[in-house]
């Protein structure tokens, strides 16, 4: 955008398309969060301990198919959806 000024042209850098990256962090947490519980339900009453339910728990601390450990799960997936979006928003604006 160019904006006049008594004859003087002044060049101002307006970015239109930023993100929020608390916003962006939280939908993303949402996201991941409800995957973990989907997850984590199918294992639970489904799949009963596979290969991926062994690397989950080794991602996210506490994690098993129990229900304590479906509650661990959904939270960190939230944590680390969070922290992957706000980077991701924080990163979009600064490029």
């Amino acid at each position: 955008m160019v904006v006049e000024t008594g004859g003087d042209i002044m060049a101002e850098k307006i970015h239109k398309h930023q993100l929020n990256p608390v916003r962006l962090g939280k939908a993303m947490g949402i996201l991941w969060a409800t995957a973990m519980l989907i997850y984590g339900l199918a294992d639970m009453l489904l799949l009963r301990s596979t290969i991926l339910s062994d690397i989950m728990s080794q991602w996210y601390m506490g994690y098993s198919p129990t229900p304590v450990g479906l509650v661990l799960g959904v939270a960190w997936g939230f944590i680390d959806g969070f922290i992957g979006g706000y980077i991701l928003g924080w990163v979009y604006n600064k490029v």
